[in-house]
């Protein structure tokens, strides 16, 4: 009996598991679309928590090419470099292929991490995003998501041109955060 009691607490506290969601308010506001265009691209980025959702469009008359490597994300005045769809997150620390883009085409991917955001536990890598929508009831993630407050993201795509690297800057400011608690089991 004694025994049957200590299984229905621990599966008692194991649903008690707290933690926190966190929502973002950004200039531009979430889900709207920073542009760029010149006369050799037409680039749009959206920012929602979990990734920046980007579109590359080649107007130029030759290739171009995407240098993930030299790809980076700043927030709170730290760098990182970032992965992007299709890249498995136990090798984020390998070099990244270039995307070449042929003219009058449009390339759309996304940036799912900032790399040095990547936790491995219970044997799989798990992903956080680009802003941590979930702290699991870590008092060091709630601590980092509230000092976003008033701050900014930068994410910095490089792109080569005819040979020439060029760099183009996103940004967007952090205007509030807010987080709701939660329990095991809430959606």
């Amino acid at each position: 009996m004694k025994g049957l009691f200590l299984i229905f607490v621990a599966f008692m506290l194991a649903g008690c598991a707290t933690g926190h969601f966190f929502s973002y308010e950004t200039t531009p506001p979430e889900g709207n679309a920073i542009e760029l265009k010149n006369d050799t691209l037409d680039i749009g980025a959206i920012l929602i928590p979990e990734r920046i959702k980007l579109s590359v469009k080649n107007v130029w008359t030759s290739p171009i090419k995407i240098l993930w490597d030299d790809a980076s994300i700043v927030v709170s005045g730290q760098s990182s470099k970032v992965i992007h769809q299709g890249i498995r997150y136990g090798d984020f620390e390998k070099p990244m292929a270039p995307t070449v883009v042929p003219p009058s085409a449009t390339y759309s991917d996304e940036v799912v991490q900032p790399d040095r955001e990547i936790p491995f536990s219970d044997g799989s890598w798990l992903h956080v995003g680009v802003l941590p929508k979930y702290d699991e009831g870590k008092p060091e993630t709630m601590k980092y998501n509230l000092a976003l407050r008033a701050d900014s993201l930068l994410f910095y795509l490089p792109i080569q041109i005819d040979g020439v690297e060029h760099f183009y800057k996103f940004a967007w400011r952090i205007d509030s955060v807010s987080y709701r608690n939660i329990q095991a089991g809430d959606d």
